[in-house]
């Protein structure tokens, strides 16, 4: 009961819009203030940046740890409580497992597996609260309106056979 991910409220930030050209790297474009914001089509957990370091939330006067959602360009990721809590589970990881997020080698090669396992368990908390195996089945809309879901638990997938080195896909 006296678990908590951070000693403050964890800050969100809905309908998250980014300058244009900067997801590309393209850093001129995204510095004109003549071109309007893009949709961001996805959400992300950022940890809290040490402090002086640049990190999205600095942008918001954020100063620990928050939630990002987007808001595409037809759904808003905020309204997916799959998304919701499986983004609420990556700052409870980061809070105790605190998995390195890094490549390393193994018997198999390249392994993205403590990231995978981070988005794994964050799939499993978000189905285990919502009572069903799909991740995302409101947000997946944005992206292809024909998916049923962003992810799904039902999936045959195992390990090692299905190991793809992106950690959404190894998870």
């Amino acid at each position: 009961p006296t678990f908590k991910v951070q000693a403050t409220p964890i800050d969100a930030v809905a309908n998250l819009m980014l300058p244009a050209g900067l997801l590309a790297g393209d850093l001129q474009k995204a510095a004109d203030p003549n071109i309007p914001f893009e949709p961001f089509q996805n959400a992300f957990f950022a940890p809290a940046a040490p402090p002086g370091q640049f990190s999205l939330q600095s942008v918001f006067g954020i100063t620990g740890a928050a939630m990002m959602f987007g808001q595409g360009p037809i759904k808003d990721y905020a309204y997916d409580a799959d998304v919701i809590y499986h983004e609420f589970t990556h700052a409870a990881v980061n809070a105790t497992v605190a998995f390195v997020g890094t490549a390393h080698h193994d018997k198999y090669g390249i392994s993205m597996s403590p990231g995978g396992m981070n988005e794994g368990i964050a799939d499993y908390f978000a189905t285990a609260i919502t009572g069903d195996p799909d991740v995302g089945e409101y947000a997946v809309l944005d992206a292809d309106p024909s998916a049923g879901s962003i992810r799904s638990l039902a999936n045959p997938d195992a390990c090692p056979s299905a190991i793809g080195g992106e950690v959404h896909q190894d998870s």
